[in-house]
């Protein structure tokens, strides 16, 4: 009797080692599954930032001939940009660009949902973005290039 009772304990705990067994095994599977995800995941992430930064190398330089270029605009080629009455639609558009960069709202009719038009747009850009010539070059040069909002961006 005593055997048969030690038999049944040791079929007892054969049959939870196999359980614990298999269960490690299923444990130890999931966990090189998800271990080769993350690794997937990680040199994809790895190969993202390599062309982020190849994208910055490569848009540095324009961005600095852009800031070299601001820098040698006068104040006379500014007045005169400010006295055009009719600018041409790359003067304008190239202006509303700036309005959006440098968070300038132009002004909408009352009730209206459109954009303004040309001719309001502007008007609010010479009496606004133009009025002082120096000012208007520093604050493009002072635009927070990172903190552009990508509806920004878009906009531009």
């Amino acid at each position: 009797a005593e055997l048969a009772r030690t038999g049944e304990a040791a079929q007892q705990a054969a049959e939870r080692l196999a359980e614990d067994r298999d269960s490690a095994d299923s444990a130890r599977a999931s966990a090189l599954r998800e271990e080769a995800q993350a690794s997937a995941k990680q040199a994809e992430f790895g190969d993202r930032e390599r062309e982020a930064e190849q994208e910055l190398a490569d848009a540095l330089p324009a961005l600095e001939e852009a800031a070299e270029g601001l820098r040698r605009i006068s104040t006379t080629q500014l007045r005169e940009v400010k006295a055009l009455t009719k600018p041409p639609s790359g003067v304008l558009l190239t202006m509303m660009a700036v309005c959006a960069l440098l968070g300038v709202q132009l002004p909408r009719r009352a009730g209206s949902k459109q954009d303004p038009s040309k001719e309001d747009a502007w008007t609010h850009v010479q009496t606004q973005l133009l009025r002082d010539s120096r000012r208007f070059v520093e604050d493009l040069l002072l635009i927070d290039r990172d903190a552009v909002a990508e509806e920004t961006i878009g906009k531009v």
